[in-house]
């Protein structure tokens, strides 16, 4: 499992399109604490983009990922690997990654305005 979680994981860092995602979340965070005096109101602005950005780029971004990977779990399957181990080393890899960019696209500007 956990050299599929590497490779996973490496395979994502490559992928543009979560440092997009990190980028916007930063931005939108960095505007909505900069638009307000008052950090209060900028947390519950950030707190309703994050509940409608989040499940969907998390739902979207996973479902092209998985997609697009069947090659590659076609050949995993075809080895002496646990089909449990396979799942469990991809879910963990796209939690971690987009975990990972939320943190950094959100959390950050969260942590400078507190």
């Amino acid at each position: 499992m956990i050299r599929i979680l590497k490779y996973v994981i490496l395979d994502i860092i490559k992928n543009r399109l979560v440092l997009a995602y990190a980028i916007i979340l930063a931005v939108l965070s960095w505007s909505l604490f900069s638009l307000e005096d008052n950090s209060a109101k900028g947390v519950l602005s950030l707190t309703n983009v994050v509940l409608l950005l989040v499940p969907l780029f998390s739902v979207i971004f996973s479902t092209i990922y998985l997609y697009n990977s069947a090659e590659f779990i076609e050949l995993l399957v075809s080895q002496p690997l646990k089909r449990k181990d396979i799942w469990l080393g991809f879910y963990t890899g796209l939690s971690l990654a987009l975990a990972a960019a939320f943190m950094i696209g959100a959390g950050l500007p969260l942590l400078f305005f507190r």
